[in-house]
């Protein structure tokens, strides 16, 4: 690639020409235009951050968002899962075991019967059950 070439993908990608077109006019690979423009960190208006709200909810580390894209709201899954384990919002309800009578805390289903698997599968399937289930797990 040419010092003018890339001269005028600099120029065709601000104007917010797509990598496609801007290939094609040039007469260059698409992955090529598209490569050099992201090791160079040339974008179209709209791909550049534009303050708070482009940051990593966790981390705080700035989102490059595309502008054909939805926003994210992570830069990665990493920060995604660490955030919503620290905040989640799920209310606790005490029950009461329907086999063994326990009283334990459940979060975010009221609904819960068991305080454990054990629980449940000696409750349905009888005492035995469970035995047979832990043989079946082994083999």
């Amino acid at each position: 690639m040419t010092t003018k070439q890339k001269e005028q993908i600099s120029a065709l990608r601000a104007k917010g020409e797509g990598y496609g077109a801007i290939a094609a006019s040039l007469n260059l690979s698409k992955n090529t235009v598209k490569s050099y423009c992201r090791r160079n960190n040339i974008s179209v208006l709209g791909d550049e951050p534009a303050g708070e709200d482009m940051r990593c909810k966790q981390c705080n580390q700035i989102i490059v968002h595309l502008h054909s894209k939805r926003p994210k709201t992570f830069c990665n899954e990493k920060c995604r899962f660490a955030w919503w384990n620290a905040n989640r919002n799920n209310p606790s309800y005490q029950a009461t075991c329907v086999h063994c009578g326990t009283n334990f805390n459940t979060r975010g289903n009221k609904s819960r019967k068991y305080c454990s698997h054990p629980c449940y599968i000696t409750r349905r399937f009888g005492e035995g059950a469970l035995a047979n289930d832990h043989d079946k797990r082994a083999v």
